[in-house]
């Protein structure tokens, strides 16, 4: 029987009429505000704006291209084979089922997103250009350099995980009368980090704090290598290769500071300053001139009676492209972004009026999506009481929460599958669990049963773990252009 769908019959049609509009693509925004719908013809000009810079990418022969390739799978499985002692066996195991499933096209995809944020430059839009290396060869192993380098990571006085973090960093600073605030952002900042100063720097301070970490020193080191040196991808019928430029398998953010001027020198110390930021292997800082208040992340920050005090920064451009009510979602998923929105408003915001207003604000933005009044009410006033009972927990007490429900994570089995509105619903797969699995009538309920060393299986908790189908952007968005028109080759004649 065929399923009712949740979209109209001219939705439908005009879906259909985008998908197959051979002149349309329909790309991402940078910074997650949204879709675009650009050109193909205009798609392909803007990311060769990118791969026609010879500093940073080559355009190679897919003869070239597979031999290298054929070269740099020997190559892992030789660093593989020497290291065999170090490098745990689930890892190894996992790096070779990666190079093994991408064996047919173990290309990276180049795509761009478009920083309409910026606005128009010399009559075009900028792009961000982004090299997807799920599907390349090197995936598996730079997963594992991730895993190696992410204490490292965290250990950097720089470090901090999140918005929440940095607020209660800041939220402890007493500042004097002439402190003032501004940031500063790389320009292009990896397609600008040099590899051989990069490896150079990053192989002496991985030796010099060995001993402070668990990683493999020299294991890592050459993994680094070949993966700073080995990315190779395609972008339609385009192979092509990263030159000096890097990827970093750890990701990296501008950053913050607080300044305490001087009157008398400070136009000289600034400009100091800024130049000593200018001048490492190749980055270009853009420093915004010290301000008291600046937007940074998610937050806007300002300096108010000695404090610096936060609220939520949104881009101009945000869509708010939040779920509508016909979307084809379990009913918890409304729940969950309302219960995290408030919550993630009210610890970011200083100040309750502020607060306030952008819960105010996201309410409405879920009206003009198509939710009514009505259904939108009870869940907010839940919400507001959950976020008040987080607020008022103790540091003790939320430790606590999450050593339990880490603890009762180990007694759990996943059921995965994907959502559909018309399937049993997970009440009804619960009962079925329960009735046939976990407590049959009359028999040893599933945790109380032993396995075969004799200790008890310990699950007692199905959850039940639904992906979501298909949606508009899975349709739309589209990273591997190749036959969707012209070949890109034909665009360098």
């Amino acid at each position: 029987m065929k399923a009712t769908s949740n979209l109209l019959p001219y939705q439908e049609r005009i879906m259909e009429s985008l998908l197959n509009d051979p002149n349309l693509l329909f790309p991402l925004a940078d910074k997650g505000l949204g879709p675009c719908a650009v050109s193909y013809d205009q798609y392909i000009e803007d990311c060769l704006i990118h791969l026609k810079n010879q500093e940073c990418y080559s355009l190679i022969s897919e003869r070239d291209a597979k031999l290298a390739i054929d070269l740099l799978e020997d190559d892992i499985e030789k660093w593989l084979k020497k290291y065999k002692h170090q490098v745990d066996g689930m890892h190894a195991k996992y790096i070779l089922k990666h190079m093994a499933s991408v064996s047919t096209s173990p290309f990276g995809q180049f795509y761009v997103l478009y920083k309409i944020h910026k606005g128009m430059k010399n009559g075009r839009w900028p792009t961000r250009p982004v090299c997807s290396d799920v599907s390349s060869l090197t995936h598996g192993l730079g997963k594992w350099v991730n895993e190696m380098l992410t204490p490292v990571q965290k250990a950097q006085q720089s470090y901090f995980q999140d918005s929440f973090e940095l607020k209660k960093m800041l939220d402890g600073l007493e500042l004097p009368p002439n402190a003032r605030l501004f940031t500063a952002d790389a320009t292009s900042m990896y397609t600008n980090i040099k590899t051989e100063p990069a490896l150079a720097e990053l192989s002496e301070y991985l030796r010099e704090k060995s001993n402070e970490f668990s990683y493999p020193c020299e294991a890592l080191i050459e993994a680094l290598d070949l993966v700073f040196r080995n990315n190779y991808f395609k972008f339609g019928d385009l192979y092509c290769k990263q030159i000096s430029p890097c990827r970093y398998p750890c990701g990296g953010r501008g950053g913050i500071w607080l300044l305490y001027e001087d009157p008398l020198v400070n136009d000289q110390r600034w400009n100091d300053f800024t130049l000593d930021m200018n001048g490492w292997n190749g980055l270009e800082w853009v420093c915004e001139k010290p301000t008291t208040t600046v937007n940074f992340m998610d937050l806007t920050i300002r300096i108010e009676n000695g404090r610096l005090v936060t609220t939520i920064f949104e881009k101009a451009q945000n869509l708010y492209l939040y779920i509508p009510p016909h979307s084809s979602h379990p009913k918890g998923v409304l729940t969950g972004l309302i219960f995290g929105q408030v919550l993630r408003i009210r610890r970011l915001c200083s100040l309750s009026t502020d607060a306030d207003e952008k819960i105010s604000q996201f309410f409405e933005r879920l009206q003009h999506r198509g939710h009514t009044t009505a259904s939108l009410v009870p869940l907010f006033s839940r919400a507001e009481k959950n976020a008040s009972r987080f607020i008022n927990r103790s540091t003790e007490d939320i430790d606590r929460l999450k050593q339990k429900k880490w603890i009762d994570s180990r007694k759990q089995i996943y059921f995965h599958l994907q959502f559909h509105p018309e399937n049993p619903s997970s009440r009804a797969i619960q009962e079925i669990w329960k009735k046939h699995v976990s407590h049959p009538p009359k028999e040893t309920p599933l945790s109380q049963m032993k396995n075969l060393d004799n200790e008890r299986v310990g699950f007692s908790k199905l959850v039940v773990a639904y992906s979501r189908p298909l949606n508009l952007q899975n349709r739309f968005s589209v990273r591997d252009i190749h036959g969707r028109g012209k070949e890109v080759s034909k665009y360098l004649a």
